[in-house]
């Protein structure tokens, strides 16, 4: 019980900190259904499964503009790892957020800010190793690290061994 506890109190801190981004920040150039097949194909070519499963999706209020509204969408990533996006109605994809990730400079978390620079940025994940292993370990060290991989912002926090990932077009 208090790790389904765990994962949903994680999820709504992800889910948090999706909203409160940037006002009239820029999207990302890719629909979520893209974001998530560029994802995948990278999980792929690095011999990972990456199991994506859709939750669920809901229209909530723009933070900032009272009128109107992002769909926000939750992911199941296999692992009890989820995704969060939002993404303008019928449109590009604004942020995202995934979490839990372990704490390693060279892991999961480190591999997936590659995979989801490269979706963005469409070129490679090993463009980004280098970068993602400074971010977990500034993280891991300080509970906090930020970084611009290419076009997208990073924002990691290590919250007791357990990396919440979150990102946005810079």
């Amino acid at each position: 019980m208090l790790k389904k506890f765990n994962i949903r109190k994680g999820a709504l801190l992800a889910f948090l900190i999706c909203l409160t981004g940037p006002v009239g920040a820029a999207d990302m150039g890719l629909s979520l259904d893209e974001f998530i097949n560029r994802v995948t194909a990278s999980a792929e070519a690095a011999d990972e499964k990456m199991q994506i499963s859709a939750l669920g999706c809901q229209e909530n209020p723009k933070p900032g503009e009272p009128t109107a509204t992002i769909q926000s969408c939750t992911h199941m990533l296999g692992g009890g790892r989820l995704l969060i996006a939002n993404s303008d109605v019928g449109g590009n994809l604004l942020d995202i957020a995934t979490q839990p990730w372990a704490s390693e400079a060279e892991g999961p978390g480190s591999q997936m800010i590659t995979w989801i620079a490269a979706a963005v940025n469409q070129n490679a994940p090993g463009d980004h190793e280098d970068a993602a292993s400074t971010l977990v370990n500034a993280a891991t060290t300080e509970g906090f690290g930020s970084a611009t991989l290419g076009n997208v912002a990073f924002v990691v926090m290590d919250l007791g061994g357990s990396l919440t990932i979150t990102a946005m077009a810079e």
